[in-house]
């Protein structure tokens, strides 16, 4: 009966013969024992979840994200959202701060949704201050891309990215990814924006 009962309730395998035959310390063993059992189970799954997260259940894609520096505050991204970053997010993390980083990021986030190819133009003050621009458009530049301690990304005119729930959502990646001493500031170009409306110089001729 002993090895019978520790086989099923491996905790109770740790107690001395004479304490099984108590009916209820045996059932308090067994409520304390299935916590930590649940805990070993959610541990031995890492490594598959880890690397395959479209077959992580529900419940535990918080924690992955957690692992990888996602952290879902208010529940912000949906679980489809949540299983197109894990990967990602688990790829880059040794190159969080860097300009391909956040563009890998943005651009697998953007192909979880959008039914097209989308990719958002990430723009530095290097980036137009040695250019040869026109004249005429020297003095937008600063305006619109800002100065050498912030950075810009401009999105692509598409109607999924209008929704105010994902704008929040990729502010808050671009906020994670961004260096430490920079300041990102977020540009939707709206999806009536073509080569008349010119909403931001140059990056409708770009998309």
């Amino acid at each position: 009966m002993a090895q019978q009962s520790g086989m099923e309730h491996p905790f109770l395998a740790h107690l001395p013969e004479f304490y099984l035959s108590d009916p209820l310390l045996c059932r308090l063993v067994e409520v304390l024992e299935q916590p930590y059992l649940e805990l070993e189970q959610v541990i031995d799954r890492l490594p598959e979840t880890l690397y395959q997260p479209e077959q992580t259940p529900e419940p535990l894609l918080e924690l992955l994200g957690r692992l990888t520096g996602l952290q879902n505050e208010q529940n912000l991204f949906p679980p489809e959202r949540l299983r197109a970053l894990l990967p990602v997010m688990r790829r880059i993390q040794g190159r969080k701060g860097t300009r391909s980083a956040l563009e890998e990021l943005l651009c697998a986030y953007l192909g979880s949704f959008c039914s097209t190819p989308a990719h958002p133009v990430v723009i530095e003050y290097e980036d137009w201050s040695s250019s040869a621009m026109p004249a005429q458009w020297a003095g937008a530049y600063p305006q619109l891309y800002r100065g050498e301690w912030e950075f810009t990304v401009v999105f692509p005119p598409l109607l999924q990215l209008q929704d105010p729930q994902e704008q929040a959502r990729l502010n808050l990646l671009v906020e994670w990814y961004s260096p430490a001493s920079m300041t990102p500031h977020l540009v939707f170009l709206r999806p009536e924006a073509g080569l008349d409306g010119m909403d931001y110089i140059g990056i409708n001729l770009y998309l």
